[in-house]
């Protein structure tokens, strides 16, 4: 627990005090401290001085002040100068190892930190800003503006107190006594942003329905002209029957009279002539085509061919010198087991016997060979390895490529036998003479021509439609993948909602929140009870649910529990004490930070002699661990504090000193 045990406090042209000032250096006082005043600027008719408006309260004031850069009352910067002076403020505290001293016109922020209290430019501590002082005072305090002074301060009446405040206002109040606040900013944040990506959300389902609507609205589309065309070719159809029932009418007619019928005869073999042209010329452009493709694959069989052969060559080399190397190694083996067989017997040349010291030359040089020529036969094997594992895909190819020529060339001889039969059919065919019919025949075959190119034309016209329903299906198409990456944008999007809700509730009142409340009720509890015991002679009881709504009740239980409004003044005075007290310790807990000193501000405003009597009491317990100071005019209070230390306040011409 870190003890902020304050030593020292100064002002000077602050609030009430003036150039004078007032200085207190608090280790000379015992724990209770009662602050007097008297107020030489309002006399009553018998010349008696009033101890109101002196500024008692306002020695907290400088404590706050100088920590924190603002008021208890949270005054605007030009009333907290003293409105006489108009100039020059100046606070200082010190406590533990630290001192403060913070100034107005001009404005000043200055930190030291000393063990021995020697306050010179080494031990500064001062930042670059003010800001950035005092960022390092609060964080060597530990403790909120907001819960230093609910901690160290009570006020002089019930206005603004715990008990008093609507559940707006005590959630609030809560938020700043336990720092809670920065949970609440970001459940607001986090609210905010979940709102901004469910509206995204909403953005993207908007656009996903219009896409689907859009391909909704190109299927019926291009059903409609599906069905249009279908009508379309319907009526050609029809159209085109039509035609040639009318030919095949006019044809049989024609037919009837011999200068008629030799007439469709020629006709007939005129338009196969031209049938069997447009097929001579696609039978010679395929045979064109052929050549073309047979002539690149010769090349490729050329270029395999070439590369196979070096590649033979190249392995028989090998197979030769692998023969002829373990033909080798063989010799050498075999003349090594020769001498090592003779070992010890008669030479049979000269008789003599032969030993292993007269022949050994030789064996050392034929293994020598023997391991040179394993050493190339090895490299010859992987030559003859590599250039078979190459020769397999060549002739492979070779093959395939001979298979390609064939098929070419069947294809080229099928087509030529083709073209011979179809010059052999136009031959036959342009010896058919056009008749000379008369004049009726040749009207008539004038008229099945113009009708057959008219069904022709027919056959050849083209949908209106196909262009706009290419462009449809077009439009569908990207209207699909539009919407299926829309939907993945979607689905993607609202899988990451719950992550957003997650920190809208990890952070809000049901969340982490929650957790630090429920947590610190059971004590708060316990503690608003300790001090009841003093106060009310723990005749009254009250308890805190985990939505900070209290509920009161007597000790023992006469009734059913009632509200904190019909009780006295005096009651509510003691309940706001013992709650105010209750919470101070919950902070100081939760901080790790304790305060030496505690102002009681007329802390006994409405309780009558019994109840102060309690708050004495009190008192006497909180100054085992604290310097109290204690404002007060109730007269009990006072007698009971006479033997306590006291702080003299005397204010004159406007101006408070300390006397």
């Amino acid at each position: 627990m870190k003890n902020l045990d304050f030593r020292y406090v100064r002002a000077k042209n602050f609030l009430c005090f003036g150039p004078e000032g007032i200085e207190i250096d608090l280790t000379s006082y015992g724990n209770i401290i009662l602050v007097r005043g008297k107020n030489k600027d309002i006399l009553d008719d018998e010349g008696n001085a009033s101890s109101n408006g002196v500024g008692k309260s306002s020695i907290p004031e400088i404590l706050v002040y100088a920590l924190y850069g603002k008021t208890i009352k949270k005054l605007t910067n030009d009333k907290i100068i003293n409105l006489k002076v108009c100039k020059n403020l100046e606070v200082e505290i010190i406590w533990n190892n630290y001192r403060i001293v913070r100034s107005r016109k001009p404005n000043k922020l200055k930190l030291w930190e000393s063990e021995d209290h020697i306050w010179d430019e080494n031990n500064e501590k001062t930042r670059g800003s003010m800001t950035e002082t005092q960022k390092a005072i609060q964080d060597i305090i530990g403790l909120s503006y907001e819960t230093f002074v609910n901690t160290v301060i009570f006020r002089d009446n019930n206005s603004g107190c715990f008990l008093e405040c609507d559940t707006p206002t005590k959630r609030q109040i809560i938020d700043n006594l336990l720092s809670l606040g920065s949970y609440r900013e970001y459940s607001e944040k986090a609210k905010k942003i979940k709102n901004k990506y469910k509206e995204k959300i909403n953005l993207i389902s908007e656009q996903y329905s219009n896409i689907l609507a859009q391909l909704n609205s190109c299927e019926i589309r291009i059903n409609k002209i599906k069905q249009q065309e279908e009508e379309w070719k319907n009526n050609k159809e029809e159209e085109l029957s039509e035609l040639v029932n009318i030919i095949k009418t006019k044809t049989i007619s024609l037919r009837n009279s011999n200068s008629g019928a030799a007439l469709i005869k020629y006709n007939e073999a005129q338009e196969e002539l031209k049938e069997l042209k447009e097929k001579m010329s696609q039978l010679q452009s395929e045979i064109e085509q052929i050549n073309k493709i047979k002539e690149k694959i010769n090349k490729q069989l050329d270029e395999e061919v070439v590369k196979k052969a070096e590649l033979d060559s190249v392995l028989k080399t090998a197979q030769a010198n692998i023969t002829n190397l373990s033909a080798t190694i063989s010799k050498n083996k075999k003349t090594i087991s020769d001498y090592e067989n003779k070992e010890g017997k008669k030479c049979p040349t000269c008789l003599g016997i032969v030993k292993k010291e007269n022949y050994e030359h030789v064996i050392i040089e034929s293994k020598n060979n023997i391991n040179d020529e394993e050493a190339k036969l090895e490299a010859q094997k992987l030559i003859a390895e590599e250039k078979l594992a190459l020769l397999v895909p060549i002739n492979s190819k070779i093959k395939k490529l001979y298979e390609a020529v064939e098929l070419a060339s069947n294809k080229s001889l099928n087509n030529s036998k083709r073209i011979t039969s179809v010059t052999f059919n136009m031959s036959r065919l342009s010896k058919i003479n056009k008749p000379d019919a008369d004049s009726d025949d040749k009207i008539l075959n004038n008229d099945i021509e113009s009708l057959k190119k008219q069904a022709l034309a027919k056959k050849e016209e083209t949908s209106p439609y196909t262009e706009i329903s290419l462009l449809s299906v077009k439009e569908k198409e990207e209207k699909e993948i539009e919407c299926k990456d829309k939907k993945t944008e979607l689905e993607k999007s609202e899988q990451n909602l719950p992550y957003y809700e997650f920190w809208v509730k990890a952070f809000g009142d049901n969340g982490i929140r929650k957790f630090i409340i429920d947590g610190i009720i059971p004590a708060l509890n316990s503690r608003i009870s300790y001090w009841l015991q003093f106060l009310i002679d723990g005749k009254i009881k009250l308890e805190f649910n985990n939505e900070f709504d209290e509920t009161i009740s007597r000790v023992p239980t006469e009734s059913e529990s009632f509200d904190y409004h019909n009780l006295s003044g005096g009651e509510r005075r003691r309940l706001n004490l013992a709650v105010s007290q209750a919470f101070a310790h919950i902070m100081t807990i939760d901080s790790g930070a304790s305060s030496s000193i505690l102002f009681l501000d007329e802390v006994t405003t409405n309780i009558d002699p019994l109840g102060v009597e309690n708050v004495y009491n009190m008192i006497m317990q909180l100054s085992k661990n604290k310097k109290v100071f204690v404002t007060t005019h109730d007269r009990d209070l006072l007698e009971s504090l006479g033997d306590c230390d006291s702080i003299n306040l005397e204010r004159k011409n406007e101006f408070t000193t300390f006397k």
